[in-house]
């Protein structure tokens, strides 16, 4: 028992402000990411053993719990906080253009946008996530950066 304890408790430490930060990305407020996070990391503790891919499991179950949260309450994306920026300057502007650009895609290139290039994960990891193909995940990560370009211009981002 003591090393299951060990093993989760060292994946939830290393995983658990990637997550949080993965959820306010995709539009839930801090205080919904943090209870997200919670609730699916609660969950993993429950089904440890027969769980093979711990990350891609817990980020799926957190991103459903956050669609069904955005669900009952229609006002939820109208109030999600800003991510953590340093305070004024060039790099918060950004930040504040390129989370409205985020907010207007639709949640499912959102969340591959999220996954893909803010929790740098694989097409696989994140078709895994996502509960879809790779094909899938290939096409919402390409129409999304198309709707990018075209609201946000030039980026260097988008040329990598």
């Amino acid at each position: 028992m003591a090393v299951r304890s060990a093993d989760i408790t060292d994946f939830i430490d290393r995983e658990r402000h990637h997550l949080v930060r993965a959820l306010v990305a995709y539009g839930c407020t801090q205080s919904a990411a943090d209870d997200h996070c919670a609730e699916a990391c609660a969950r993993l503790w429950e089904r440890w053993e027969a769980v093979h891919e711990p990350r891609p499991w817990v980020y799926r179950v957190a991103f459903n719990l956050a669609r069904s949260a955005a669900r009952r309450s229609s006002h939820a994306r109208r109030y999600a906080s800003i991510p953590s920026l340093p305070p004024g300057g060039p790099d918060a502007e950004l930040a504040i253009v390129v989370r409205a650009a985020l907010d207007s895609l639709p949640p499912r290139e959102r969340q591959t946008i999220v996954l893909r290039f803010l929790c740098d994960m694989s097409v696989d990891q994140t078709a895994d996530v996502m509960g879809c193909s790779p094909g899938t995940v290939k096409a919402a990560t390409s129409h999304a950066i198309d709707r990018l370009r075209v609201q946000l211009g030039p980026m260097e981002v988008f040329d990598a």
